[in-house]
């Protein structure tokens, strides 16, 4: 017969064996210490000073003094004396410091806020679905700095993706900009969600400006439009406006 149980290494009293209370009393401690555990705190690297019976605390690492050698463990205040105990994967302990559920495993104990939250889909006031995995629904959305600046990325696979901000009315799409199925960056409108026009295309090559709210030529005097760098009609227009009159200088006279 084996004298400790396999998983929480809990004494077994053997056979004949004398002052059985010993043994049992051992037990029924480690079993007060780690059923529904409950830790002060897993930052200290050495033990409190007037600890009290049935204290329990995470060892933080690098720990000294009595806690030397138990980083990670489990430290009991029991008789006196710390003892400790080993956690395996999966424990899992309340920590009163953090006011949060700790658990054990290959990176040690970490609290939620620790691990890299990973879903298929989230839905914040919101229901998602297959194509909007993330879906919220609230007055504003903060994207804030973590004491420098803040960037948001929008990631395509391939020149011939999307990566845009969409403007949706009553989910009816009125305006999109970035990069639509080409390398130029497009500013489009529409007034109905199927029919879109280009309004502002900047090349991905040399950065110049195209689309319907640009001139087509030197020539377009359409209202509303961008002037292109360079003559036009309008521009024409409104020097001969301005042309001051010729003079002729004669002796004696001015006309």
């Amino acid at each position: 017969m084996t004298q400790i149980s396999a998983i929480l290494s809990l004494p077994y009293i053997q056979p004949g064996q004398a002052q059985k209370h010993v043994t049992h009393n051992e037990a029924i401690c480690r079993l007060d210490a780690l059923v529904q555990p409950v830790v002060a705190d897993r930052d200290r690297a050495a033990p409190p000073d007037a600890p009290a019976t049935g204290a329990r605390h995470i060892v933080a690492a690098g720990a000294g003094g009595d806690w030397a050698g138990h980083d990670g463990e489990i430290a009991v205040r029991e008789n006196g004396a710390w003892g400790f105990e080993t956690p395996l994967p999966g424990w899992r302990a309340h920590c009163l410091a953090e006011d949060a559920e700790l658990s054990f495993g290959a990176q040690g104990w970490q609290a939620p806020g620790d691990r890299p939250l990973r879903a298929a889909r989230i839905g914040i006031n919101a229901t998602p679905d297959a194509t909007d995995r993330l879906s919220l629904s609230a007055d504003a959305t903060l994207l804030n700095h973590d004491g420098a600046g803040h960037r948001l990325k929008l990631n395509r696979a391939g020149v011939g993706d999307t990566a845009s901000l969409l403007f949706h009315t009553g989910f009816s799409g009125g305006a999109e900009m970035g990069l639509a199925g080409e390398a130029d960056f497009s500013i489009k409108t529409s007034a109905d969600g199927a029919g879109w026009t280009t309004a502002l295309r900047l090349s991905a090559l040399d950065g110049r400006a195209t689309g319907a709210a640009v001139q087509s030529d030197a020539r377009d005097a359409t209202p509303g439009r961008l002037m292109a760098v360079g003559d036009s009609a309008s521009a024409r227009a409104r020097r001969r406006r301005w042309r001051m009159p010729t003079r002729r200088w004669r002796a004696g006279s001015m006309r």
